[in-house]
């Protein structure tokens, strides 16, 4: 399965759910919807600077999928997300050559 970064930007309402409770809170509630799709979350990141998202996660072993987006935005909170499959170096270098860097 794919390793994700996810990044997006509460609506009002996602920022009275944070609110509401806690930033902890909304990080345990990421921890078990990505558990539930069988994957791992590795980091949750908050923003706090003026920038184009105010969270963001990495996560493990999840499908890269539209409906996982669609599942995220049909939430109400959040009015963008960006999903983006990473891969590290000895991945890219992989035995396949599938995603090797290759020189003209």
């Amino acid at each position: 399965m794919a390793r994700l970064i996810q990044r997006g930007k509460y609506t009002a309402q996602g920022w009275q759910g944070v609110v509401g409770s806690s930033f902890a809170a909304r990080e345990a509630a990421v921890r078990d919807t990505v558990a539930a799709q069988g994957g791992t979350l590795e980091a949750m990141y908050f923003n706090s600077t003026s920038a184009d998202w105010d969270w963001m996660i990495i996560v493990n072993g999840v499908p890269t999928n539209i409906q996982g987006k669609a599942h995220i935005l049909a939430s109400g909170s959040y009015e963008s997300v960006i999903i983006e499959e990473v891969v590290t170096a000895e991945e890219a270098d992989g035995a396949d050559d599938s995603v090797r860097h290759k020189s003209a």
